[in-house]
């Protein structure tokens, strides 16, 4: 039992020894994929234009996110640059409300990016970066004009930026956590039932990601 012990622990030490030299070896360059989830605050902006005055609401609901990314990165130096694109689900406690004639909600339902990062490696396995990217998002309309309700998607562009901390689990495993900031462009909204009516949407999030490099 005791020389059991004593080769479990000589093991364990073994195994702790071989990790944190894994880890000194621990490469930020190569293709990369990885899952992310998280949680978002998304503001829409609704303007309405009237014969006399424009009346500007900014709305607040909570949502979250997950999805995947896949990238590629590489080290110059203490300097690692990268390329990656992601695709993500989104979901919305609210909506963006629209009032008039109709009533209408706008929820952004999924997204697509693509886009570049610069970081720099500190303290061997920590990874600080920035981010900016193009993004493409899908969003929900729904209408109701007495009984009727029409529903039907749309698609915006709009731009993210952002920044994040990566740590290095093993050589090829890590976990990150990561804010951004997306926005979409501004887009009008009377060809979803809602005249003289535009929509943008801004949106923070907090995200946690686990990654694997090839």
């Amino acid at each position: 039992m005791r020389l059991a012990i004593m080769m479990f622990a000589a093991g364990a030490s073994l195994s702790s020894a071989a990790v944190a030299q894994s880890g000194d070896d621990y490469s930020f360059t190569g293709p990369r994929a990885e899952f992310l989830a998280g949680y978002s605050r998304q503001l829409p902006s609704v303007r309405t234009s009237g014969p006399v005055t424009t009346i500007s609401q900014a709305q607040r609901h909570s949502g979250g996110s997950a999805g995947v990314q896949g990238g590629y990165d590489l080290e110059l130096g203490p300097v690692v640059v990268g390329v990656f694109g992601g695709y993500a689900l989104l979901t919305s406690q609210g909506c963006g409300t629209l009032g008039g004639a109709n009533q209408g909600c706008l929820r952004p339902q999924a997204e697509a990016e693509g886009g570049a990062r610069v970081g720099f490696q500190v303290a061997g396995r920590f990874l600080a970066y920035g981010k900016g990217s193009y993004v493409n998002t899908r969003i929900q309309t729904s209408n109701r004009n007495g009984a009727v309700i029409a529903n039907s998607h749309i698609n915006k562009d709009g731009f993210r930026v952002g920044g994040g901390v990566e740590y290095a689990v093993l050589p090829r495993v890590y976990v990150k956590a990561e804010y951004s900031y997306t926005r979409t462009e501004r887009f009008n909204a009377a060809p979803y039932g809602f005249q003289n009516t535009s929509v943008s949407y801004h949106d923070h999030a907090g995200l946690v990601g686990f990654g694997i490099r090839f």
